[in-house]
């Protein structure tokens, strides 16, 4: 699964440069800590509406495009 790799790398620096714990993206978010983790580490897939819940809560755009 771990495809993703630069939207992983991104997802974990934006939470570091806001200061924010996985639990506190989580639960902002409102998800569980596991699940968020499991979504940041890539071990699990998720919907376009949970990454854009993620994206809102580090301040982030998500932008689709095609190939």
């Amino acid at each position: 699964m771990k495809k993703t790799g630069n939207l992983l790398s991104v997802l974990k620096a934006a939470r570091e440069a806001k200061g924010l714990t996985q639990e506190q993206t989580a639960h902002a978010c409102g998800m569980t800590l596991n699940n968020y983790a499991r979504i940041e580490r890539g071990d699990t897939g998720t919907t376009v509406s949970t990454l854009q819940k993620i994206a809102d809560t580090l301040d982030l755009r998500l932008v689709l495009t095609a190939k």
